[in-house]
């Protein structure tokens, strides 16, 4: 958690130095982004140990601007599948669902591409299932950071792919099992794709 502190206060440094260089304070520039997302998991945690890669959803809504800061809520939504293990809970499916709050600075690198370096901290929830039947469920605090590349096709309209380092501590009671320990946290490397509406 320190590190995404320090790195947190150097990206907000950064972008107040740089945003004190733009001449409108406050600007009205509603953007959605709508798109599709792979966590690739890793570390000794079960969603990597235990789980099948997924396709999920993702969608964000940015209102406005503060010196060139961009503030942004949105939700992603995905369902892990889970590989059976022995002697440990039966179930089918790990849904999970982050909503967040989101600042990002966009960065013009020529009149098609554009980076905004963000960084994410949210809410994460996520519910162990067979069927429809909810068997546990677990909410984690979870922080991301990263950037998006745009590739605008004209004024309303842009691609972007996106890379974000993911992080999420869940609360979770300890216990002497390998697996309940596994369960305590999640890191990711987080791949998106997707359309901007300017």
């Amino acid at each position: 958690m320190k590190r995404y502190l320090i790195i947190l206060t150097f990206l907000v440094f950064g972008l107040t130095v740089q945003a004190q260089k733009k001449k409108k304070v406050f600007n009205l520039e509603p953007k959605m982004r709508l798109g599709v997302f792979t966590p690739i998991e890793f570390g000794n945690t079960a969603l990597n140990k235990y789980y099948s890669s997924p396709i999920g959803y993702e969608g964000n809504f940015t209102l406005f601007k503060l010196y060139g800061i961009e503030f942004t809520g949105g939700i992603t939504y995905t369902n892990y599948k889970y590989n059976q293990q022995p002697d440990f809970l039966d179930y089918e499916i790990s849904r999970q669902t982050v909503l967040y709050g989101q600042l990002a600075y966009g960065i013009e690198l020529n009149k098609n591409f554009d980076v905004s370096p963000s960084l994410s901290i949210g809410l994460e929830h996520l519910s162990h299932r067979e069927g429809s039947y909810i068997l546990a469920r677990q909410t984690g605090f979870n922080t991301r950071i990263g950037a998006y590349l745009d590739y605008k096709l004209n004024k309303t309209f842009s691609f972007y792919s996106g890379l974000h380092l993911s992080h999420t501590n869940y609360n979770m009671e300890d216990g002497v099992s390998s697996y309940r320990k596994q369960y305590h946290f999640s890191n990711s490397l987080i791949i998106s794709l997707g359309v901007e509406f300017n």
